[in-house]
């Protein structure tokens, strides 16, 4: 299914903690309602500097399927699914599918034992991806 680009407001949704670091669902319903009241699409779970470190598979996977749930096909819905791995951005990205996401987003790793990756490096990475 061919979808139009993207235009207009991009709210990113920052996924909020509660004091035990575990996902505060509350909070977030009333971020997506605030950023979906003025926003063209929203991202969830793509912001990554938390949810990429700190949250487990499963963990990731229900931000997602509820981060959907939330928004209720009232705008698009970017979810994030970057990883190191490349085999865990495909099932994340085939879990975005399932769950109802319009877009995913991949951003570019780091290497997993620091700095920054080599330009072949980036372009295998992502060549990967998109042939999958």
């Amino acid at each position: 299914m061919e979808r139009a680009p993207l235009n207009g407001i991009i709210g990113a949704c920052l996924t909020p903690f509660d004091e035990r670091g575990r996902v505060d669902f509350d909070a977030l319903a009333q971020e997506v309602e605030f950023v979906v009241a003025d926003a063209d699409a929203i991202s969830i779970a793509a912001v990554e500097a938390a949810e990429y470190t700190v949250l487990t598979f499963e963990e990731r996977k229900e931000l997602m399927r509820r981060g959907v749930e939330l928004v209720g096909h009232r705008v698009p819905v970017i979810l994030g699914c970057s990883s190191q791995s490349i085999r865990t951005s495909l099932e994340l990205v085939e879990h975005a599918a399932q769950v109802g996401a319009d877009y995913v987003q991949i951003l570019m790793p780091l290497r997993p034992w620091g700095g920054q990756p080599s330009g072949q490096e980036l372009y295998d990475y992502f060549g990967d991806i998109a042939v999958a």
